[in-house]
């Protein structure tokens, strides 16, 4: 048997998250990557 789980790394929940310049994204510099707290149950 064979099981896959897949999770997702976001940034902290707690983090000041910054625009970047184009508008689109976020400033990835310096953010503090954690795993999806919905995933954790």
């Amino acid at each position: 048997m064979n099981i896959i789980v897949c999770i997702k790394q976001v940034p902290d929940t707690e983090a000041q998250i910054k625009i970047a310049p184009d508008g689109k994204s976020i400033v990835k510099e310096g953010v503090k990557w954690i795993m999806n707290p919905y995933d954790e149950f």
